[in-house]
């Protein structure tokens, strides 16, 4: 069985920029050259991307994937993509 669902006006972030910390899922949200940590809530996902129930706004920038581990307050050099 295959299920769909479309979600309308919705805020969706790669699923690589998503996060784990004590069982709860968040993203490392971009302040300037450094990271806040943000919990979040999902909601509907594909392959490649995750929708946001709460916890971001339209707009918002997300960090990546890092070969370095990040931290709240790490600092960072952003790149648009």
């Amino acid at each position: 069985e295959i299920v769909s669902q479309v979600v309308k006006n919705g805020v969706t972030i790669p699923k690589e920029a998503l996060r784990q910390d004590k069982g709860h899922a968040g993203v490392y949200l971009l302040r300037g050259e450094s990271v806040e940590w943000r919990p979040i809530q999902l909601g509907a996902s594909s392959v490649t991307r995750v929708a946001i129930r709460s916890g971001l706004e339209e707009g918002d920038a997300v960090a990546l994937s890092t070969e370095a581990p990040l931290r709240d307050g790490s600092r960072v050099q952003p790149v648009e993509r």
